[in-house]
Parts: structure tokens; C-alpha cells; sequence
């Protein structure tokens, strides 16, 4: 995603400056105010995971009030937003890996409703192949313990 943002602001003869709020609402504010300090001409916004409805409404006051225009990434809470198709990149990184001759494959994902989306899609699973819960980093290192416990010959993660 990030190198194709670069690659169209490029070609478009502006600059990408990247910020990390480390998934926090506060950290979103921070970021936003420092960015306006900067004097940028736009925001593309993947707000952190905690963003409740009040706290993506100030952000977004706290955007207008900078007179900074906006696209919001993955998440709805403005009329200015993108979504990711995950379920597609799902399907696309597990027919990848069937194609290398791969059958035995592990899915890192963040929100844990990953049986109920494999059976839906008549994939067979196995728990121990599957793991998920959030982008926090702890949750992700469990994952990767539990991963490499089980025999897989392929892995994807997705949010």
C-alpha cells in the first residue's frame, strides 16, 4: 500500500512524509497536528484500531479545523474513505500458495473469525494452522509461536 501511494505522489511531483501513531487514538492526534506543523497538503488516514465513533469524529474536526483534506484507509467512519477487499487478498495469497504446490497453509490474520470465514468458503481447517486477534504485537509473536509448531509449508497474514 505505501509503495503505491509513493509511486502516484511521485508521479504527481509531491512527497510522501509516512507516521506511525502505534495504533493508538492519542497517537492519531499527535500525528495530525504534527503533520499540519509540517505543511502538508493531505492526509491518507488509517486510524488506529481503538478509534471509537466520538474519537474518529475528532480527528476528523481536528482535520477540517486544519483546512488538511483527507482520505480515511480501511475504516468508514467519515464520507472520505477506501476499503481494503481482505477477503480477495485472502483468496489471492492462498490460490498463490496452492499454485507453488503448497497444501498445508497457515493464515495470521487480526479479527479472530477466521473459522467461520474458511468454512464459509469451503476451505477444511485446521485450528492450529489458523490464528488471529489483532495487530497488537503480542498477539502476533503468540501467533508465530503457535505457527511454527504446526506443519505448514506456506503462510499469509492479512488484517
Amino acid at each position: 500500500f505505501a509503495k503505491g501511494v509513493d509511486r502516484a505522489c511521485q508521479e504527481a511531483g509531491y512527497n510522501v512524509m509516512l507516521c506511525n501513531s502505534w495504533n493508538t487514538h492519542e497517537g492519531d492526534l499527535h500525528r495530525i497536528d504534527a503533520l499540519a506543523d509540517s505543511g502538508v497538503e493531505g492526509i491518507i488516514y488509517c486510524m488506529s484500531d481503538d478509534t471509537t465513533v466520538e474519537q474518529a469524529e475528532e480527528s476528523k474536526t481536528k482535520l477540517q479545523q486544519y483546512g488538511i483534506p483527507f482520505v480515511e484507509v480501511d475504516s468508514n467512519y467519515t464520507e472520505n474513505y477506501i476499503r481494503f477487499d481482505n477477503e480477495q487478498g485472502g483468496y489471492l495469497a492462498t490460490r498463490y500458495l496452492i499454485e507453488q504446490g503448497h497444501r498445508q497453509i497457515a493464515c495470521i490474520t487480526g479479527p479472530a473469525q477466521i473459522q467461520a470465514r474458511l468454512q464459509r468458503g469451503g476451505a477444511s481447517f485446521q485450528q492450529q494452522l489458523a490464528c488471529g486477534g489483532g495487530l497488537q504485537h503480542g498477539i502476533w509473536r503468540g501467533c508465530g509461536k503457535k505457527a511454527a509448531g504446526a506443519n505448514f509449508y506456506g503462510c499469509f497474514c492479512l488484517q
